[in-house]
């Protein structure tokens, strides 16, 4: 059979036009749930195959549960008068139009304003009791609705700190479920989710970690010394000293902590910073209200220190001082160091300090600890260009004054121009250094290593700076680099100096009585000589021998021994020539002895 385009147009027509007498008029009312005290819109909705003008209706409902406070027009009927009658359990409503509405579709009709009063659990039917429509011209169908007070519930109690029971605020508590809900702990560390419909409900915590100052090097330390039974970790410090999340305390946890100080790691493996107990809560279903207080951990602050100020950590009161005093490189190899300082220290076991420098000039390349013990873990971050990072901590304490660290240096810029460097940020033992009191340095660029005193130039100045740390380990004045301050960096820095001051220098040693300086140097012979010479010396110990010829300008004419040699007494030769092997001129000259602690010195007459 063929369909003609006409007929099929006209199917289409039949099938979506409503029919008088088929589908009717019809007034509907749906089904709702509300809250008690909800105030809300209740919509008598309709459809009219006939066309309607007027309109009356009566609805029932329980005056227990529900009030009605307004009755205004729908949108279908929005050009009509509208008369109401409310009562208590039935409101009458009279609606009249100068021109009739018809609607396929339910629209609305009537608008009441309700105001929910039952209690939780209670129900009013919305009962069409009788409808008029055009004076009784046309019937219409009824679908009765209900209102159900919804049976609610609250989450509610408060978040405190593990150490000691501070109130967390900023904690986001959201529940997700029958519905979604969300709140933030206020300064007392209160919250209160809902209340919210019956159901089940899952309930997450977070915290924003955007301040972890509370999280310092001493924390790193008190896992070390947990580690070797110095200190018992409470369980709730175990849980926050896990940094690693592998369940066992280790150095690692201290060692992801002092990462964590100096910028190498950004996060733990443990997971978020902000951990709570317990870590989610579960409703399965909530059916009354549940008083659930909880605790918060600030992951790595193990001695509990965290504050809700949010101010960092406090200021030291009576604060050690830092100093950073320049180690120079060797010589034309362009590098140099500088050495951290730390006095006035009392129970030193952890720290964080922050350095800054001109990275057009200088390049930090490694750190090494040097008064710090094996025992300390020690932490460094040299990518940022201009700052080194470090962080230590360990199990024995430091007092009174140490050297902390050494910070090598490239040098890239022109040797002799200056460059400042300064300590921005310093906490020792989860205290930080007042701001005023972290040192400044200008640091000089190619400086000699004789130049210990740095200001440029090798001089009588120098050379009283390591008589004064003759057998010491202090870096600043081992200029030969071999861990101990003696003689021979004595004769090292005469060598750098210039004509002017290397005479005198010479001169002073040669005038020195008495320890460390009266080495068993014996007088020569002959003397004078012609050609050649006998110098006899004597040495207690054995150990490390050098024997050296100046001129009276300090400038080094040959050295006859510099090698180890055993105790007792020995005699050198000198043929008068200098090291390429030339005979030197006529004239006084200086024998300089240089043994295991002592130094002596003799003139030399040599006549041709």
């Amino acid at each position: 059979m063929r369909f003609t385009r006409a007929a099929l147009l006209l199917a289409v027509v039949l099938a979506v036009q409503p029919v008088t007498g088929q589908q009717g008029n019809q007034l509907i009312f749906d089904d709702f749930a509300a809250r008690p005290g909800e105030e809300r819109v209740v919509r008598l909705s309709g459809s009219f195959v006939d066309e309607v003008s007027g309109l009356v209706v009566s609805i029932l409902y329980d005056p227990s549960v529900i009030q009605i406070i307004d009755v205004d027009l729908g949108s279908l009927t929005h050009d009509f008068s509208l008369q109401s009658t409310i009562s208590a359990g039935r409101v009458t409503v009279a609606l009249a139009g100068a021109n009739a509405v018809t609607s396929f579709f339910p629209e609305p009709v009537i608008d009441m304003t309700i105001r929910v009063i039952g209690s939780p659990g209670s129900v009013t039917q919305l009962t069409i009791a009788s409808v008029v429509l055009d004076e009784g011209d046309h019937t219409a169908t009824r679908s009765h609705g209900s209102i159900t007070v919804v049976r609610e519930a609250s989450v509610l109690g408060w978040v405190l700190y593990y150490s000691d029971l501070q109130a967390v605020s900023s904690v986001v508590l959201a529940a997700t479920g029958e519905t979604a809900v969300e709140d933030t702990t206020d300064s007392e560390g209160n919250y209160q989710l809902g209340p919210m419909e019956i159901g089940d409900y899952d309930v997450s915590l977070s915290r924003d970690a955007s301040d972890l100052s509370a999280i310092d090097a001493l924390d790193a330390s008190d896992i070390l010394r947990a580690l070797v039974d110095a200190i018992r970790l409470s369980p709730d410090q175990q849980r926050v000293a896990d940094v690693s999340g592998n369940g066992v305390i280790g150095t690692t946890d201290a060692a992801l902590i002092l990462r964590l100080l100096v910028g190498s790691e950004s996060s733990f493996p443990a997971g978020d910073f902000w951990q709570f107990y317990p870590e989610a809560l579960q409703f399965r279903p909530l059916i009354q209200d549940e008083f659930r207080n909880l605790t918060a951990y600030l992951l790595g602050d193990v001695n509990g220190d965290w504050s809700s100020s949010g101010s960092g950590k406090r200021l030291a009161a009576l604060a050690p001082s830092l100093a950073i005093d320049p180690v120079p490189g060797e010589a034309g190899a362009g590098t140099g160091s500088l050495l951290l300082q730390a006095s006035d220290i009392d129970d030193l076991r952890a720290g964080v300090i922050e350095l800054h420098y001109d990275p057009t000039v200088l390049h930090a390349t490694s750190v090494a600890r040097t008064g710090l013990g094996n025992d300390f873990l020690v932490a460094t971050n040299l990518d940022e260009p201009g700052i080194a990072r470090v962080a230590f901590a360990g199990v024995d304490a430091v007092d009174g004054a140490t050297d902390l660290m050494r910070i090598n240096f490239e040098e890239t810029g022109v040797p002799g121009t200056t460059s400042l460097i300064d300590i921005r940020r310093a906490s020792l033992n989860g205290e930080d250094l007042p701001p005023s009191s972290l040192p400044r340095f200008e640091y000089r660029l190619g400086r000699q290593a004789a130049d210990v005193q740095g200001d440029g130039i090798v001089d009588m100045a120098d050379l009283l700076a390591v008589l004064r740390h003759l057998d010491t380990k202090d870096p600043r004045y081992d200029i030969d680099g071999s861990g101990l301050v003696q003689q021979w960096d004595m004769l090292a820095l005469i060598d750098q100096m210039t004509p002017r001051y290397r005479g005198k220098a010479i001169e002073i040693l040669a005038n020195l009585d008495g320890d460390p300086f009266q080495a068993r140097l014996s007088p020569n012979h002959p003397n004078p000589f012609n050609s050649s010479t006998q110098i006899p010396f004597h040495q207690s110990l054995a150990g490390d021998v050098r024997l050296t010829i100046y001129d009276l300008t300090g400038q080094r004419v040959v050295d006859l021994v510099d090698d180890s040699m055993g105790a007792g007494t020995h005699q050198i030769h000198w043929d008068g020539k200098d090291r390429r092997g030339h005979d030197v001129a006529s004239g006084t000259y200086v024998i300089q002895l240089i043994t295991p602690g002592r130094i002596d010195q003799r003139k030399l007459l040599l006549l041709r």
